[in-house]
């Protein structure tokens, strides 16, 4: 009787994750949440947006899922900004440390709510008055671009 190797069954659906979610998920989910609600749309708006459902929208915004470029790419169409600015303050320091949540300060996002709508001359002109009234320690220097 000639010898029989067993091949193991393969699992049905999606291989098992090999990799984790970390710092930079979160700091992505955390820049969506924060655009989303300064446009004043819904988890359920952005996932419809999207074909997708509102629990996977907040999967993204929490960093228990991981975004694929494409749609970060369709979430930055849909919310109307640029993808790079999902990441701007990327935690670069300590991989391990969890990313800033932008979204604890509601002064920020009432801030943002304001300025988006602007058009461009005013919101440089915004800028520049920030710049002036900024400190001069404790603020990034690359966070806010340098006007040329």
């Amino acid at each position: 009787m000639p010898h029989e190797t067993t091949i193991p069954s393969r699992r049905r659906g999606r291989p098992p994750r090999t990799d984790t979610l970390g710092p930079v998920d979160d700091h992505i989910g955390a820049r969506i949440r924060l655009y989303r609600r300064s446009r004043g749309i819904s988890q359920k708006g952005l996932g419809q947006g999207m074909g997708l459902t509102f629990q996977q929208i907040q999967k993204y915004e929490n960093g228990r899922s991981r975004v694929t470029v494409s749609a970060l790419c369709r979430i930055a169409d849909i919310l109307d900004v640029p993808v790079i600015l999902f990441f701007s303050d990327l935690p670069d320091a300590d991989p391990c440390r969890p990313a800033p949540n932008p979204l604890s300060d509601r002064d920020t996002l009432q801030v943002l709510q304001h300025f988006l709508p602007l058009p461009g001359p005013v919101k440089k002109q915004m800028l520049a008055l920030m710049r002036v009234l900024r400190p001069a320690e404790g603020i990034r220097q690359n966070s806010v671009p340098a006007e040329e």
